[in-house]
């Protein structure tokens, strides 16, 4: 399909679409004269990992590591892998938070008693 049924389809900017093709993320079933890009099944499987991920609130930066982390993994499995994966991120962010907090209240604590 062309690039403007495949962004009308998905729901995206035809600019978005450019931007994940060129960069790596999306990738074309073919370029025709070097400007117009057809996008076939493989392209469909990337998005709609790329919409999960996106859609659960994981960081643009890990995109990659999604797409890598998934490649060949069955479409009906993805949703539930990203969600894990997200959450244990969040739940090592929220330890280094406390870790940070309670290294902070014990230097506080330190400080009075020097007082």
């Amino acid at each position: 399909m062309t690039i403007g049924e495949f962004s009308k389809k998905y729901g995206l900017d035809i600019r978005h679409v450019n931007y994940l093709t060129d960069t790596g993320k999306l990738h074309p079933k073919n370029e025709r004269n070097g400007r117009y890009r057809d996008y076939g099944p493989e392209a469909e499987e990337e998005i709609k990992l790329i919409l999960i991920v996106d859609a659960l609130g994981a960081p643009n930066k890990d995109l990659d590591k999604y797409i890598k982390m998934f490649n060949g993994v069955p479409a009906s499995l993805w949703y539930d892998m990203v969600t894990a994966e997200i959450q244990k991120n969040k739940k090592e962010a929220i330890e280094a938070t406390k870790k940070k907090y309670n290294d902070a209240l014990q230097f506080v604590k330190e400080l009075k008693k020097g007082l």
